[in-house]
């Protein structure tokens, strides 16, 4: 059968064959990356197998992954070849009609092969069939594996050598985390070290969207900062790249929000391109104690407003 449409995409991954096989192998590590931006999984189960949860030849793959603009959508799929380390090959069936049946069906080979410490893979994709009303998710494909395979990459490769992290777990519910940090108003209030302002010019909470502020220090100083929202997920996840326009270096930053118990644990990581300018950072900005300070005064902040 022709498909309908069909992309090949080839990436190269830092990390070995190994742990990126494994990624797709897994029901809890697949959970954490498939789709692209803004999906999350609240059902991931791959059954039928000799082992519950790991894919192999002839295992059963379901689905139920959720947007807040499309509601859930349920998606099964098929393991006609699990190859370790080389190769898988499945089906997949999405958009079911009134009577259950899938109006799109797709297959998939994915190849692994070692290029030096990396991983190259190159995936296939295949469009089958896609019945009425579909027109979008095929114009939508390339876009939207390319953004599943970014979510891929930041889930397998280390970064540990040129990140900076920070985790609090801060007595106030996730909601109000959450809105102290995404809404203008309150961000201005508290974002930045110890006795820092702000004036926030544009804030645009959407894929996409840019975020400019001026930072002013204590000693007068302005600090201009352009950022771009590249993934939201509704008080649970903000990734934004955060470019410093006067010394051309950039960063994406990975900041996560749990609920424990009523309270909120709030995890902040930013990954620098080379580990030279992580460095750079840090002994021209102080950026590891302005992070410190950054998160104590969120938490000042919250007391003032959980009180």
């Amino acid at each position: 059968m022709k498909p309908v449409k069909q992309i090949t995409i080839t990436r190269t991954f830092d990390s070995p064959r190994k742990l990126v096989f494994e990624a797709w192998l897994d029901e809890k590590h697949l959970q954490q990356w498939w789709m692209p931006r803004g999906f999350t999984n609240p059902t991931c189960r791959i059954t039928a197998g000799k082992i519950p949860g790991r894919a192999e030849t002839g295992a059963n793959l379901t689905v139920v992954t959720y947007h807040p603009d499309f509601g859930e959508m349920p998606q099964t799929g098929k393991y006609e070849e699990v190859s370790p380390f080389d190769k898988i090959v499945f089906t997949t069936t999405a958009f079911p009609d009134d009577q259950g049946k899938p109006k799109l069906r797709g297959h998939n080979v994915i190849v692994f092969s070692d290029e030096g410490n990396k991983t190259k893979m190159v995936i296939t994709a295949s469009i089958l069939e896609a019945g009425p009303g579909l027109e979008g998710a095929l114009a939508g494909m390339d876009q939207g594996w390319g953004e599943t395979l970014d979510r891929l990459q930041e889930h397998v490769e280390d970064t540990s050598d040129r990140e900076m992290s920070i985790t609090r777990l801060v007595d106030a519910p996730r909601e109000l985390v959450w809105k102290i940090w995404t809404e203008p108003e309150h961000i201005k209030e508290w974002w930045g070290p110890n006795g820092f302002t702000n004036s926030i010019h544009k804030f645009d909470l959407t894929p996409g969207g840019e975020w400019t502020l001026t930072m002013h220090g204590p000693d007068g100083t302005n600090y201009p900062n352009e950022i771009r929202f590249v993934e939201i997920i509704h008080n649970e996840r903000l990734i934004y790249d955060h470019g410093q326009p006067e010394d051309g270096g950039s960063f994406r930053t990975f900041v996560h929000f749990s609920d424990e118990g009523g309270k909120t644990r709030v995890s902040m990581k930013g990954v620098f391109k080379t580990v030279a300018y992580r460095q750079m950072v840090i002994e021209k900005y102080g950026a590891l104690e302005g992070q410190k300070q950054h998160f104590e005064r969120m938490e000042a902040y919250l007391r003032r407003m959980h009180t």
